[in-house]
C-alpha cells in the first residue's frame, strides 16, 4: 500500500511539473523557438531528401551500399560547407568595428557575451522550486 501511495505521489508531482513545463513553453519567446526548431527540422529533412536523390544513382528509391557511401560523402561535404559558412558569419559578427580583423578587445567582448548567455540560459533551464 505504501509503495502504491509513493508511486501515485510521484506520478501526481510529475504531472504537475509537466504542466508547469508546458505552461512555461507556451510563452511567446518559446513559441518563436519552437517555430524555429520546426523550420530547421523541415530544412534538414529537405536537404537529406535532396542528398538521397542525388546519391540514388539508379533512381530506384533505395540506396545500395555503394550509393549509401556516396550519400555519406555528400552529407560530409554539405556539413563542411555549412561549417565554413558558419565560421565566416561568426567572424563577421565578432568583428564589431568591421575592419576585417579581430582585436583582443573584440574577442574579450564576445567571450563575455557568450559567458553571460550561458549563465542566463543555464538558470532558465533549472526548474523553479
Amino acid at each position: 500500500m505504501k509503495t502504491l501511495l509513493k508511486t501515485l505521489s510521484v506520478a501526481i508531482l510529475s504531472g504537475g511539473i509537466a504542466v508547469s513545463a508546458f505552461a512555461a513553453s507556451t510563452t511567446p519567446a518559446n513559441a518563436d523557438k519552437a517555430q524555429q526548431r520546426t523550420e530547421h527540422m523541415a530544412k534538414m529533412q529537405a536537404q537529406q531528401a535532396a542528398l538521397f536523390q542525388q546519391a540514388d544513382a539508379n533512381k530506384d528509391g533505395k540506396l545500395s551500399s555503394t550509393e549509401f557511401a556516396r550519400f555519406n560523402e555528400l552529407k560530409k561535404a554539405a556539413w563542411e560547407a555549412h561549417k565554413q559558412e558558419f565560421e565566416k558569419n561568426r567572424f563577421a559578427r565578432l568583428d564589431s568595428n568591421k575592419d576585417g580583423s579581430l582585436s583582443m578587445d573584440e574577442l574579450k567582448t564576445a567571450q563575455a557575451k557568450r559567458a553571460s548567455f550561458k549563465h542566463h540560459r543555464g538558470n532558465a533551464m533549472k526548474p523553479a522550486l
